[in-house]
């Protein structure tokens, strides 16, 4: 074999070797993505959806008056239709966008940090003072409140953006468009939605740790347990993944006037249009009080899900989920462009 032969085969070799990393890292990426059921530090751990499973079932037994759980749990899989269309398209588009996908939006989950920093050195400049006490338990409580208060704010101010703005609507289309809810529905979402929702909650979270972590120079300020901040953690044990299911959970009027049910975000899937651009709040209700987009749950009703004058075949698989708000936005730019020019060409001249 001449050394000519041999240089170009390790040359080969070693062009091919950043493809072989590139396989390794992405095989990698999609196990921690897979690892998401098994991590309490997300959303989907199963323990936090077997305790949505169980208060599930507790009210169903409740409603019905019965305690036969095993004709409790049949009846909510008959309810949920886990063989639709609907909660097909869910399953795939999560396979796809959240772990075949996810790293492509690893670049934009430091943005909170980048801001968190770049507030703290701009209050060191400043020259904010510090406040020198010690941070216990009740004080920590309180920041940690003060943080998930915060994210939840920005949470509803990007929901609120995604209806109101006739762009974002395109792409939050696909959240809404599901006509069966269940809680892999909370994470259809298009790549430009998820984009907009982490740089505004990083923006608000950022700023807010990167003042308090100024006042109060401590390396334990927030109550976190499992991965989660504990406020969180206490709603995932009591059934946020409910929010997006058939279970229709009201809570007492004291308590539904702060906190969302589950029955509060099915009334903001509802196909009614007087549903349409109400109850975006995630977490705290009282959002949507302060912006009049409030309409609570009195009564046990028996909604549909999607949205009004819309076919969900138009949406249906996810290519379909991926290219069809870019379709309808640019189908609206050329009819704007030609009614524009139209008018133009119509103008009498004096």
């Amino acid at each position: 074999m001449s050394l000519t032969y041999k240089g170009a085969l390790v040359d080969t070799l070693i062009d091919f070797s950043w493809l072989s990393k590139l396989l390794y890292l992405g095989l990698e990426s999609v196990i921690q993505r897979l690892y998401v059921f098994l991590d309490p530090s997300q959303g989907l751990f199963l323990g936090y959806i077997l305790s949505a499973l169980v208060v599930a079932l507790l009210f169903q037994s409740y409603q019905t008056k019965s305690w036969n759980f095993i004709w409790l749990m049949k009846s909510l899989i008959q309810l949920h239709k886990l063989k639709s269309k609907s909660t097909v398209d869910d399953i795939k588009l999560y396979l796809v966008d959240k772990v075949l996908l996810g790293f492509m939006y690893s670049f934009i989950l430091s943005s909170a940090f980048v801001v968190k920093q770049s507030v703290l050195d701009l209050l060191s400049i400043v020259g904010l003072p510090i406040i020198h006490v010690e941070v216990g338990l009740l004080l920590s409580g309180l920041l940690t409140l003060g943080a998930i208060i915060v994210f939840d704010f920005a949470t509803f101010f990007e929901h609120y953006l995604a209806h109101k703005v006739r762009f974002l609507w395109e792409f939050h289309k696909i959240h809404h468009i599901a006509d069966n809810l269940n809680p892999l529905t909370a994470y259809r979402s298009h790549p430009v939605n998820q984009i907009c929702f982490v740089l505004i909650v990083s923006l608000f979270t950022g700023i807010y740790s990167g003042v308090i972590n100024h006042l109060f120079p401590s390396e334990q300020l927030y109550i976190v347990i499992a991965g989660q901040n504990v406020f969180m953690l206490i709603f995932l044990i009591m059934g946020l993944n409910l929010q997006h299911s058939h279970v229709f959970i009201r809570y007492p009027r004291f308590v539904r006037s702060i906190l969302v049910s589950p029955a509060y975000h099915q009334i903001h899937h509802s196909s009614l249009r007087k549903h349409h651009d109400v109850n975006f709040g995630f977490l705290f209700s009282f959002w949507d009080q302060i912006f009049n987009t409030q309409v609570m749950p009195t009564k046990q009703e028996v909604l549909t899900f999607g949205v009004a004058g819309e076919k969900y075949d138009n949406y249906a698989g996810v290519l379909n989920m991926y290219l069809t708000p870019f379709k309808r936005v640019a189908r609206r730019m050329f009819k704007r462009h030609e009614t524009v020019a139209s008018s133009k060409e119509n103008r009498v001249e004096p």
